[in-house]
This record gives C-alpha cells, sequence and structure tokens, in this order.
C-alpha cells in the first residue's frame, strides 16, 4: 500500500528499489499496478504479493483478495505460495516496536502449475491457494 511509502527508511528504500505500491480505492492507482505488475514479469522479475491487503489482526490466514490471481492469468506465470509463522509476533499491527526473540518460520510450497492457473476462475483459484496456504500454517502449529 502506498501509505507505507510515507515511513522514513522504509519509503525511501521501497523507493529506490522500484517496489510497486497501491493507493487502495483509487482506480486510476490499480491500473497503474496493473501496468507496472505487467512490466515488471516481462523482464522475468518475481513480484511478492500480499494477497490478504493487509495484515492480519488475529495472525490468522484472511481472505484473499484476487489481484495476484489475476496477474498470473494476464501475464502467463505460476505462483508460489510462501507461508510465513510467527513474524506476527514479532512486530503485531499497530506495533512500533519489534519483538527480537521471536522466532518464525518460513515455507515455500510447489508453484501452482500454469494448467491450474489457467483453468479456474480467479475467485475459486484465490480461494483454493489459500486453502493450501491455511493446510501449511496449521502445521506450523502441530509442530
Amino acid at each position: 500500500k502506498a501509505e507505507v511509502k510515507k515511513f522514513p527508511i522504509v519509503g525511501w528504500m521501497l523507493s529506490l528499489h522500484g517496489d510497486i505500491t497501491i493507493h487502495r480505492g483509487h482506480t486510476e492507482s490499480t491500473k497503474k499496478m496493473n501496468r507496472l505488475v505487467g512490466e515488471w514479469l516481462n523482464r522475468k522479475v518475481s513480484i511478492t504479493f500480499f494477497p490478504e491487503g493487509t495484515r492480519t489482526k488475529t495472525g490468522e490466514i484472511n481472505r484473499f483478495k484476487e489481484g495476484a490471481f489475476v496477474a498470473a492469468q494476464k501475464n502467463n506465470v505460476k505462483i508460489l505460495p510462501v507461508v510465513s509463522n510467527g513474524n506476527f509476533f514479532v512486530m503485531a499491527k499497530g506495533a512500533w516496536t519489534i519483538n527480537p526473540k521471536q522466532r518464525f518460520s518460513v515455507r515455500i510450497m510447489d508453484p501452482i502449475p500454469l494448467e491450474e492457473i489457467h483453468s479456474k476462475d480467479t475467485k475459486t483459484l484465490a480461494a483454493e491457494v489459500r486453502e493450501r496456504m491455511c493446510k501449511v500454517y496449521e502445521e506450523f502449529y502441530q509442530r
């Protein structure tokens, strides 16, 4: 989200790095974001999406928005789901300090094949990928 660019240092890094941000609720911003996503993907650059659109208030995985899935279909690229656990407690939503003793884990899942990406509507695809990611998330807690 574009508001993150207002933070000193973080915002500068995002701008220098060429990160794509969006002004939520602004159609022109969405169009610009989609154009930039296409340009980066055409250059074979990976893009990280946060499909929930915001940080969770509970630490649980929220419903996914469809933007990342539309981009994958439109640009004919695979989706590589990544699930993290524990980072919510490193810095909770709205907090200004971090908990340096908190550990977190990351699991990189198998890519979603192009055949699957193109065989489903975006809403179904988003829901199914979310469901798989939730199963991995639950596995973190079973250990």
